[in-house]
Order: structure tokens, then sequence, then C-alpha cells
């Protein structure tokens, strides 16, 4: 089931490759990858390839600390210093929150 709504949406966007991987408390639950690794090569994407995530780094750390806050871990007012105890981070950032 993963593996053709993968390739469906692979294909119906034109993308060259698509991975994707679903996970529940921290296990694997299914993954898979459609196409290839670069457009016309012919050569097959493979579930142990390395991907270059681009510039999404920023939108995904939003979205696993909005989860901690959902779950009651963090709070929005949480000061960067409170995360990231010892790390040498300059003064003026200390108190930043991660609302």
């Amino acid at each position: 089931m993963l593996q053709q709504l993968v390739k469906d949406k692979q294909q119906s966007n034109q993308l060259p490759g698509l991975g994707a991987i679903v996970t529940q408390h921290g296990k694997i639950l299914g993954a898979t990858v459609s196409g290839e690794r670069k457009k016309g090569s012919g050569i097959l994407l493979d579930f142990n390839d390395r991907w270059h995530i681009g510039s999404i780094t920023k939108s995904i750390t939003a979205t696993m600390l909005a989860r901690l806050v959902e779950r009651q871990v963090l709070n929005w007012d949480t000061p960067l210093k409170a995360l990231l105890g010892e790390f040498d981070m300059h003064h003026q950032w200390q108190n930043v929150t991660l609302e």
C-alpha cells in the first residue's frame, strides 16, 4: 500500500524520485522509494541511498518542537538556554523562547 502510494505520487507529480518512511514510537512500520536517483539516469533509487534534504530543516525542527509542546514536554515560552544547557551561545540568545 505504501509502495503504491509513493509510486503514484512520484509519477503524478513528475518527480525523478520519491521516498517515504512511516514510524511509530521509534519503530519503522514501512519504508519505500520510487523512481531514479537522477532524472534520466536510469539508476533506480535504493532505500539505503543518502538524501539531500535541502532547506527544510527549519520546518522539520518547528514541527518537532510543536509536537513536543502539544505533548506538554515543552512550552512555547521555554527559553533556548533551558533546551541547550551548557551550549556556548551568545548571551543575547539565551532568553529567546521557542515562540
